[in-house]
């Protein structure tokens, strides 16, 4: 044994050794992560964004280092440069600092030119491999040293080449673009494309015009010979850019024209023919692959720029049949959407020759079902003949019977014998009606299902039929016809017994009954008010129902033994209640019986007389509060008392009334913390407001008055009172995005200049941040954020227009600009009313709801409302 526990050990020894020896670093080391930064120029949602962000993620976890990828979004569309890249530089600083990050990938121009003005400070040390970028000339030769990547130039060339080649009559390239950072470098390009071009086509330029100049300019031109090269959305008068299908309806309204592009978001959308866009998954594996060379120690300056960014050719089916282009001139490698007939060009043998093998072994299968239904009819008929006699009759638990076209037995088995009570030899040849059927109904109906048994089959007809001693019995009869040779026609009828069925279904129904009664009793107690009618109808459906003389409502006070009687009702047929009202006198006896204290039904006799001797049931159940109640039940003693009206039932239906007493209890008592939460509710908003004032004295009472008028045009429309309520409070927090706005600029006596006035805009963002986390039961947090969009789209933050935007924020719109205008201000003097109502009349229609505008403006002209001064 000792010898085997040494060999044990030494093994165990020569292993660790070994581990120890060969893999030490496997066993006992850990590699960490290598921390690195992914910043993108736009936001996560953007198409570009996120395939360039797939392909850097899949090329970093397939390396052979382990890293940590931390992965930031400028959204430039949303936050232009100047507004976030002093914040970004403090933000990133403090967050990345001390992650020691080994390199940053970055994403297009203003992600590029971020770390290159501002990198010296927040990365100054940290290497930056960029992607997709068009204008590398703003990097100086100091930060060489840091920067690689790729540098990206639009396939505009190519492109040109391309729509030459698929347009013969081609004269004109229509580039719409704009005057960003890239639109400038693509700009440049298409200038240098037109000099080298010496054909006839020309290249004209709209750079940055307003969607009517270039609508104007469109229709001018021939559809036919002119194409569309879009690289940017268009712009509206007013500086805001259409969305890219908005664009391209646009552009649509003016002419039939083919429209190419090189953006990817626009490269898919419907109207579209195609174009060039670089394959981002592609872009975002150089990127990653370029920063794992620099984690494993090849400094940036060692790496070249990459000037062959991949290009992918993407067209649309439906717009190239649409413009008679054929997809065989389109280049090599191209991507054709919504081709219906791919799978079948790349397919057609395969379908060809699975069509053929599948027409063969169709028909081998119908004939084969063919003969396999014939041999099937055979086997059946075959198996009814052998089984007709046995199995089907003598085998059946129901009584089974053949009978001829004028209803003689032919044949029974032996459970009909039995049910009846019948030999086979006294049922055989005899009518069948004669011998199971005693009165003149029973007869006609039996002949009536022997006719239509003899013609199509009938099923669980419940009836009454007699046995031989003359006591009735409750069958199931079911019944088909038989059809032999030579036209001879029979009926088999199949008899259940249903005794036990039937006395189960009379008690279910009786049960329905109590349950209906408690259903009745429990619907008027939860919907019937007031009160005191509800418990007048509960005792009329009690009485009715259960057949009574009458009954009656008690309850008593905690402190008070006695009772006092809440309701009665009394039958109609009942000509006198002085016995009924003898019986009520009971509280002394009750209490002294301990029955309250129990809570047990109790039943008395009252009344010398037999037959007008009556029953009473005192039911005792807890009113709420320890209160105690008793439902009282009167009815003859001569009567047939119903089944279901037992103890345990009448219990249910005392405690159904009793827990009413508790719910009506309650509901009062919720009504006065209902209250009681409403006033403080209204306390808190009322607070928020005025410190929200504090901050800018200038409009102390600004909100309040501005809740006052809106709560008048609300009315004034007569809209319902949630919505009154929620426009009057988020009126008196609207400006709570203020608490984040430098008082300075609040405060200022002079006019704001054009970036102070773009931070006082974001107040209603910062409310609705502030307040989107707040569960209240309206909408609150919308209408603040809403309450400077205009109908026409012109407000801000979002540029919502007419049915984009709230009711209750429309409202809000026009009260807050009356109340502004009336209220002096520290750069002017109040205006009059008569002006601030002439000023929104200006924006009806346009800035500000017509219908809003006309309630506010009676409301003043016919002196229906004023600003109180709290």
């Amino acid at each position: 044994m000792g010898t085997r526990r040494r060999i044990i050990l030494k093994i165990f020894l020569f292993i660790i050794a070994g581990l120890l020896i060969l893999r030490p670093k496997d066993v006992f080391s850990y590699e960490p992560k290598v921390p690195l930064l992914i910043l993108f120029s736009y936001d996560e949602n953007n198409k570009r964004t996120e395939s360039i962000s797939q392909g850097i993620l899949s090329s970093l976890q397939k390396a052979d280092v382990r890293t940590e990828p931390f992965i930031e979004y400028l959204d430039v569309q949303r936050l232009p440069d100047h507004t976030i890249n002093r914040s970004l530089q403090e933000l990133y600083f403090m967050k990345y600092f001390p992650s020691h990050l080994r390199v940053i990938i970055c994403e297009g121009d203003h992600a590029f030119r971020f770390l290159v003005r501002q990198g010296a400070t927040v990365f100054p040390t940290v290497p930056v491999v960029f992607t997709g970028v068009s204008d590398v000339s703003i990097l100086p030769n100091s930060l060489r040293k840091r920067f690689t990547g790729t540098v990206q130039a639009a396939p505009y060339k190519k492109m040109v080449e391309m729509m030459t080649r698929l347009h013969p009559a081609l004269q004109k390239i229509v580039v719409i673009g704009d005057t960003s950072l890239t639109g400038i470098q693509n700009i440049s390009q298409l200038l240098n494309i037109a000099k080298e071009r010496k054909d006839y086509v020309e290249i004209i330029l709209l750079t940055s015009f307003p969607q009517q100049e270039v609508s104007s300019f469109l229709e001018l031109q021939e559809p036919r010979n002119t194409v569309i090269l879009l690289t940017s959305a268009l712009s509206t008068s007013d500086g805001y850019y259409l969305s890219l299908p908005d664009t391209i309806k646009s552009i649509h309204r003016s002419g039939d024209f083919a429209i190419y592009t090189n953006v990817a978001e626009a490269v898919e959308l419907d109207g579209i023919i195609g174009g060039a866009i670089y394959a981002g998954e592609r872009l975002g594996n150089i990127a990653a692959e370029i920063a794992l060379d620099i984690i494993k120690g090849t400094p940036p300056e060692k790496i070249p720029f990459n000037e062959n960014e991949p290009v992918q050719w993407v067209f649309n089916y439906h717009e190239l049949k649409k413009h008679g282009i054929l997809m065989e001139r389109l280049p090599a490698g191209s991507r054709v959407m919504e081709d219906p007939y791919k799978d079948v060009r790349e397919n057609f043998r395969f379908i060809i020759t699975n069509v053929a093998v599948i027409t063969v072994l169709l028909a081998l299968s119908i004939l084969l079902l063919i003969k396999l239904y014939r041999r099937r009819q055979i086997n059946n008929a075959l198996k009814r003949e052998q089984n007709y006699l046995g199995g089907l009759m003598e085998g059946a638990p129901e009584g089974i019977i053949a009978l001829d076209e004028m209803g003689r037995i032919l044949r029974a088995n032996n459970e009909f014998c039995r049910m009846f009570g019948y030999s086979k030899h006294e049922v055989k040849g005899a009518d069948l009606n004669k011998i199971i059927c005693l009165s003149k109904g029973q007869c006609e109906d039996g002949k009536s299902l022997l006719k239509k048994a003899l013609s199509y089959p009938i099923k669980d007809i419940s009836r009454y039929r007699n046995k031989s001693d003359g006591t009735s019995l409750a069958v199931s009869i079911s019944g088909f016809p038989v059809m032999f040779t030579g036209k001879k026609k029979e009926a088999f009828l199949l008899f259940r017994d249903i005794t036990r069925q039937k006395a189960q279904q009379n008690a279910l129904a009786q049960r329905f009954h109590f349950e209906a009664l408690l259903s009745a009793v429990s619907s008027r107690l939860v919907f019937s008010s007031p009160f005191e009618n509800t418990l007048k109808d509960v005792l009329h459906e009690i009485g009715t129902r259960l057949g009574l003389l009458g009954c009656a409502l008690y309850t008593s006070q905690k402190d008070n033994p006695e009772f006092n009687l809440k309701s009665m009702w009394q039958s109609t047929d009942f000509e006198s209640i002085e016995l009924l009202k003898e019986s009520l006198s009971f509280s002394t006896e009750l209490l002294q019986q301990d029955l309250l204290v129990n809570l047990e039904p109790l039943t008395i006799e009252k009344g010398n007389n037999a037959d007008e001797k009556i029953k009473v049931t005192f039911l005792p159940f807890s009113a709420g509060f320890n209160k105690p109640g008793v439902l009282l039940l009167a009815q003859r003693k001569s009567s047939t008392p119903q089944q279901l009206i037992n103890d345990a039932s009448l219990k249910i239906l005392a405690e159904t009334i009793g827990r009413a007493f508790e719910r009506k209890q309650q509901q009062e008592d919720l009504l006065r913390t209902i209250q009681q939460l409403e006033q403080t509710f209204h306390s808190t908003i009322s607070t928020i407001g005025r410190v929200i004032e504090m901050k800018d004295h200038s409009t102390y009472g600004h909100q309040n008055r501005v809740a006052q008028l809106c709560l008048a045009i609300a009315k004034k429309m007569k809209l319902s009172d949630s919505a009154r309520e929620a426009v009057y409070n988020t009126a008196l927090v609207h400006d709570l995005g203020k608490l984040y706005i430098p008082s300075e600029i609040l405060i200022k006596p002079q006019s704001l200049s054009a970036i102070e006035y773009n931070i006082v805009k974001q107040h209603s963002r910062f409310g609705y941040e502030v307040l989107r986390n707040v569960h209240f039961p309206w909408p609150v947090a919308e209408i603040v954020l809403q309450h400077h969009e205009r109908i026409d789209g012109t407000g801000y933050p979002k540029g919502l227009k007419s049915r984009e935007i709230l009711q209750e924020a429309k409202i809000l719109a026009v009260a807050d600009v009356v109340e502004a205008m009336v209220s002096p201000r520290p750069y002017r003097p109040a205006y009059s009313i008569e002006e601030a109502l002439e000023e929104i009349k200006k924006g009806a229609g346009t800035a500000f709801d017509p219908s809003i505008v006309t309630c506010c403006v009676h409301l003043f002209e016919k002196n229906e409302f004023t600003f109180r001064i709290d």
